[in-house]
């Protein structure tokens, strides 16, 4: 979230301008500073995506430190081609991963700030797949899960908005022990009370000007 910080000299208020509503997309074929990322074909190559795109808002774990989904080429043979250039994320629960640990689900996602809205697609790959996304607050308190199911060789699209703004997601297969996710989009959520605190404070600057105005002196006549 890009917060600007305006001071408004003359009432001696700050007053904090959020950008609301913004998109971020991670396709994982660049870093998080739009560099191209080069990624292994094979899981024994890889190391679990964590913190890559913490600048972006997104931190990614797994069931336990050194486990989870890891960034691969579409040449891992997972029976379904990258959506855009040639790298997803990528779980296999029987895959060991370089580092010792294992490319197992769920795959977590937190998100500093929270988001209004997330958009990502997931495929089984050779073969249909079921899944379960479900939702977080900041106390880790379910929001609700829903269901998405991908034909063989496709990918499914999964669309997540719940009532309230969401600090963490989980993504889990119902029946398949390896998948991949590719292109994400999710939005920023406001700020609290963002619009409110820019909107007294252009009244509070309206009325001070208003005020400076009413005290000046009248002019002498000449």
């Amino acid at each position: 979230m890009i917060i600007t910080r305006m001071l408004v000299a003359t009432l001696g208020v700050a007053v904090a301008q959020v950008a609301v509503g913004q998109v971020v997309a991670i396709n994982f074929d660049q870093t998080a500073a739009g560099t191209p990322l080069v990624a292994p074909g094979l899981f024994t190559n890889a190391e679990p995506l964590t913190t890559e795109y913490s600048s972006l808002g997104l931190v990614v774990s797994g069931p336990a430190a050194g486990s989870g989904a890891a960034i691969l080429d579409q040449i891992s043979n997972f029976g379904v081609a990258a959506r855009s250039g040639r790298n997803f994320l990528a779980v296999n629960d029987f895959a060991s991963l370089s580092g010792g640990g294992v490319s197992s689900d769920p795959v977590i996602f937190d998100f500093a700030p929270p988001i209004r809205s997330l958009t990502l697609f997931i495929s089984g790959g050779a073969q249909s797949a079921h899944f379960r996304l479900e939702g977080f607050d900041a106390a880790m308190q379910s929001l609700g899960s829903i269901n998405a199911m991908s034909s063989i060789g496709a990918y499914a699209p999964v669309s997540y908005m719940p009532a309230s703004i969401v600090s963490r997601v989980q993504i889990e297969s119902l029946d398949d022990p390896d998948f991949v996710i590719d292109d994400m989009f999710f939005q920023i959520a406001p700020e609290p009370n963002g619009c409110v605190l820019a909107m007294a404070a252009l009244l509070a600057l309206r009325a001070g000007v208003g005020g400076l105005a009413r005290r000046r002196p009248p002019r002498e006549a000449g």
